[in-house]
Formats: C-alpha cells, sequence, structure tokens
C-alpha cells in the first residue's frame, strides 16, 4: 500500500547509507482504464433503465388485454345464460323456434371458446417475454455488480505502489570514490606514497638518498 512507502523506505535508510542505494520511480497513466470503466457502467446503467421500461410497458399492456378479454368473456356467458333461459319449452314452441335459439347459443359458444383461446395465448406470450426480460433484467444488474467490483479494485489498487528492491555488491576503490571529499587522483597519490614508505619499512624496496 502506499502508505507504507515512506515507512519502507526509512526502514532501507537504515540498513544503509543514503549514498549507496538508487532510488527509481515510474507512474503508469490509468486515466483510459478509470474512463473505460465509467463509460461500460453508463452503458450498462442505459440498458438496464431500456429493460425496466420495457417490462413495465410489456405488464401494463397485458394487463389491459387481459382485463378486456375477461369483460368479453363475462358478457358472452351471461348473454348465454340469458339466451339459455328465455329457450320455450318444447310443447310451446316450434322446432325453428328451438333451432334458432340453440343456434344463437352455439355462435355465442364458439365465440366463448375463442376468447378463451386468446386469453390462453396472451398469457403463454407474456410469461415467454416477461421471463425472457427478468433474465435480461437480472444479467444488466449483475454486469453492474462487476462493474461496480472493478472500480472498487481500481480505487484500491491505484494507492499501491509495485516495485522491486536490488542488491548490489560495490568494490573498495569505488566506495572510496564515493565517500572520500578529495578528488580520486590526489588519493591514488597518496595512497602510492604511502604504499611506498610502507615497502621501505620492512625492507623490501630499498631507499634512496639524494648525496
Amino acid at each position: 500500500p502506499k502508505s507504507n512507502l515512506f515507512e519502507f523506505k526509512y526502514q532501507i535508510e537504515q540498513l544503509t547509507h543514503k549514498k549507496l542505494y538508487v532510488e527509481g520511480s515510474s507512474s503508469i497513466n490509468l486515466l483510459n482504464q478509470k474512463q473505460g470503466i465509467e463509460n461500460r457502467t453508463e452503458d450498462a446503467n442505459e440498458t438496464l433503465y431500456r429493460l425496466e421500461a420495457q417490462k413495465e410497458e410489456l405488464d401494463s399492456a397485458h394487463a389491459q388485454r387481459i382485463s378486456s378479454l375477461n369483460s368479453q368473456i363475462f358478457n358472452l356467458e351471461s348473454s348465454i345464460d340469458t339466451l339459455t333461459s328465455q329457450i320455450p319449452a318444447v310443447d310451446d314452441a316450434t322446432d325453428s323456434e328451438i333451432a334458432w335459439y340453440e343456434s344463437q347459443i352455439a355462435g355465442m359458444q364458439s365465440q366463448l371458446s375463442q376468447l378463451k383461446r386468446d386469453k390462453s395465448n396472451e398469457n403463454n406470450s407474456y410469461n415467454s417475454q416477461s421471463s425472457n426480460l427478468l433474465s435480461r433484467i437480472g444479467n444488466a444488474e449483475n454486469r453492474l455488480d462487476m462493474l461496480d467490483e472493478e472500480d472498487q479494485d481500481f480505487t484500491e489498487n491505484i494507492e499501491t505502489v509495485n516495485g522491486t528492491l536490488r542488491i548490489q555488491w560495490i568494490s573498495i576503490w569505488n566506495l572510496v570514490k564515493e565517500f572520500s571529499p578529495i578528488p580520486m587522483g590526489i588519493n591514488v597519490l597518496i595512497l602510492t606514497i604511502l604504499c611506498w614508505r610502507i615497502l621501505q619499512k620492512i625492507k623490501i624496496i630499498p631507499r634512496f638518498r639524494v648525496v
């Protein structure tokens, strides 16, 4: 986490001198990724809104259609009952009169059967369309949940620092070069003189005297 970066840097500084490590940093432009999440979220919201509107329209149209069919069925059933009650007794009516009543009732029953089939078809069609819309609405809601999780992960990752720690050996020469306050040429000269004097003292090389 980014909040632990400074603590980590402090711990590294305690292990070694600041001149002995090099810190590098880089950044990644995440604006496009953030905009991509926002655009996909906007599209998913629009899709969900459109599907919910279609579902409401379907429910309203279905309710009106069923109400109309129920009203027609009720009226026909009432008419059939009324006409049936008006059929005269066999002894009081001719065959043609009875046949007329039966013909009217048969016609109404045929219409009634058709209305009931229409109602059944309407219910089947509604159930199919409603199920399809509910499935698509569920998918759209799941899509929004996934995008919300992606956005949360993005927010967490943007506060995370990734990096590597590399340890490299440094030679004595480079160590002296790094910490010496005087130029290396002078250091070499001083070191040469010291070595020469030490070698003379231990009689490895002779002493030269100017006479």
